[in-house]
């Protein structure tokens, strides 16, 4: 029994002292002579709301609602051209002139239909007096009547026919007035944008519904970007994305449903309204998801930060030296990180100098 016991007291002191030993195998004793020699500094931390995740490529598009393509009203030849790539044009904007056969026989059908109308007219109003005076008979008026409604629908076609066609209301009221056939067509920008393709040189030969211009508003963009399968979870509608060497940020709007075979990631879609001059549809960008978090988390120089196998440790500044942190890192932003840990933020922590540190810390046996 009483060996039994001093066998029992041996175990349980070897016990401490390993765990004394591993204990002390993260503390890194150092005089302050030490430390300044060793060119160590010594910095805080600062605590952080959000994190920015993995960096994700993505692409600039413009949001499909806002994107109007300019085509020909009219098959013809294209005579001018008004704008090019990249210029602001406002809605009503002459773009572009078509020389047009069809236009020539629209106007002459149109002014047609408005001679024929004013006859009939003519004929109604006679036939009104002669009805009023017993001369005719009511049927020969209703035949007269049914004649010039006809005709008068037959204008208000053909006057809608000529607006389809390009034709601004000024140009057809000139045209009633004048009676001047012309074979020249203004095209109009239908929006207030950018240019952001010309598919058409002058003397072109076009057929109707041609593509001629893409017009684009861009006062609000779309971020379109892959995201890897396995930070897409992370994601949600509401959340930031951050486009490095901007400083803007988007919205995020939609998450994708499909994965896409060969790269194994998900469209994830924001929205940014603000500062959209600074972004070009097309341009292809770098961009991080942007995590609020309710843990505490820290920002610091990732110099700061050293690695042993797959852990990643801080040095915290301790009376006589340094002690070894366990910290999990987020993020990684330009020269800092975000971590977490068994820290609460006031500690003061070593940012220069750690190689001397951990060589000292290693021999002890310290990551281990």
């Amino acid at each position: 029994m009483i060996r039994l016991q001093i066998s029992q007291f041996i175990l349980i002191s070897l016990l401490l002292s390993l765990a004394v030993t591993n204990s002390l195998a993260e503390v890194v004793k150092l005089s302050e002579i030490q430390v300044i020699s060793s060119g160590i500094m010594i910095d805080s931390m600062d605590e952080v709301s959000t994190t920015f995740g993995k960096t994700i490529p993505g692409r600039v598009v413009v949001p499909p609602a806002q994107l109007y393509v300019v085509s020909a009203p009219q098959s013809g030849m294209i005579e001018k051209l008004m704008v090019a790539v990249g210029d602001q044009v406002i809605k009503g904007q002459v773009i572009a002139q078509l020389q047009s056969p069809d236009m020539i026989v629209a106007q002459r059908d149109f002014l047609q239909s408005i001679a024929q109308q004013g006859f009939s007219g003519q004929a109604m109003k006679r036939d009104e007096s002669l009805l009023s005076k017993a001369v005719i008979s009511q049927r020969r008026y209703q035949k007269t009547l049914s004649r010039y409604q006809q005709l008068a629908a037959m204008v208000a076609e053909r006057r809608l026919a000529l607006k389809l066609a390009g034709m601004d209301t000024s140009a057809i009221e000139q045209l009633e007035a004048s009676g001047e056939i012309s074979a020249g067509l203004k095209i109009r920008s239908p929006i207030t944008g950018i240019v952001l393709d010309v598919q058409v040189e002058p003397g072109q030969r076009l057929s109707i519904s041609d593509p001629l211009y893409r017009i684009g508003k861009l006062n609000t963009l779309w971020l379109e970007v892959n995201a890897p399968l396995e930070v897409v979870h992370e994601f949600k509608v509401g959340d930031r994305l951050h486009v490095y060497g901007q400083e803007l940020n988007g919205k995020l709007i939609a998450i994708g449903r499909n994965v896409d075979e060969v790269s194994q990631t998900v469209l994830v879609r924001a929205k940014i309204s603000i500062n959209t001059d600074k972004l070009r549809p097309g341009q292809y960008i770098q961009v991080a998801h942007v995590a609020e978090t309710t843990e505490p988390r820290f920002q610091l120089p990732s110099k700061a930060v050293t690695r042993t196998g797959k852990k990643s440790y801080i040095f915290v500044k301790i009376r006589g030296g340094f002690i070894a942190k366990l910290i999990t890192v987020h993020a990684t932003r330009g020269e800092h990180s975000i971590i977490s840990g068994d820290i609460n933020g006031d500690e003061s922590i070593a940012i220069s100098g750690i190689a001397a540190i951990k060589g000292a810390w290693v021999g002890l046996g310290g990551g281990d």
